[in-house]
């Protein structure tokens, strides 16, 4: 099945430059879950991670489904 997904900061330096800010699609398997799109895309699995799909915040275990749409942000800290 196909879905689109977003990198943003940090995490879009693992994107060539002409795709930073664009939403791309992949090709996953039917069922996956958000954690095996993120090993898929290869995101180390050590840094925390906000996940959202078609725009609601959710978690590493939420399955997917067809033309989903994920945006992934590191966190960060500061004030």
């Amino acid at each position: 099945m196909r879905i689109e997904y977003a990198l943003f900061a940090s995490f879009s330096n693992q994107l060539p430059s002409e795709a930073k800010g664009k939403a791309r699609s992949i090709q996953i398997q039917e069922g996956s879950t958000v954690e095996a799109l993120l090993a898929q895309l290869q995101l180390p699995p050590d840094k925390p991670k906000m996940i959202f799909v078609n725009h609601h915040r959710t978690t590493a275990d939420a399955v997917l489904t067809e033309d989903d749409r994920v945006a992934i942000f590191p966190l960060v800290a500061g004030g």
